[in-house]
């Protein structure tokens, strides 16, 4: 059985941005910014809104708790969700990027190449969810908790191609 324990709350920008599209002229330089933007917050808010589907229609062994949107005080790390089971602990990191994937192991880099052909350059979300892996082993360890910790990137749709995905396992 899996309970939310901590429900996910849509992103403020994803009600502000619309607002200020409405407001600023499509001639501003920055309109087009901004219209990028809320497809990216509405993208990203749509592929967590989709992980958390599948994961209610999952048949749990185990008891599970769930938090959306966790984020420890006192650190900048953001975690999408956060998976808490009797026996250890899973990070899901959800991206929703469209297009092709390609993954550099060497500068943690990632590329996309979206369905228009153009190419994008982004930290890998593999060192962010290693990051956040991180910091939440260390909570546990001030905690005195004992639970292993996992972290994931997850892809929500099997229309994201993957080139060189990285072999580390986290």
């Amino acid at each position: 059985m899996l309970m939310f324990l901590k429900e996910r709350t849509a992103p403020p920008l994803l009600e502000s941005l619309p607002r200020l599209m409405h407001r600023l002229p499509k001639s501003h330089m920055s309109y087009e910014d901004v219209v990028s933007d809320h497809y990216k917050v509405r993208a990203g808010f749509g592929g967590e809104q989709h992980v958390d589907g599948l994961l209610q229609r999952m048949r749990w062994r185990d008891p599970v708790i769930a938090l959306a949107d966790f984020q420890l005080l006192n650190r900048f790390c953001q975690m999408d969700t956060v998976l808490l089971m009797p026996h250890g602990t899973v990070i899901l990191e959800v991206k929703n990027y469209s297009g092709t994937l390609s993954f550099d192991e060497q500068s943690y880099h990632m590329t996309q190449e979206t369905r228009d052909g153009n190419f994008l350059g982004f930290n890998s979300p593999v060192t962010y969810a290693w990051n956040a892996r991180e910091e939440l082993q260390h909570l546990f360890e001030h905690l005195s908790i004992s639970l292993p910790v996992y972290a994931v990137v997850v892809l929500p749709y099997s229309s994201t191609l993957i080139e060189g995905a990285p072999k580390e396992v986290l």
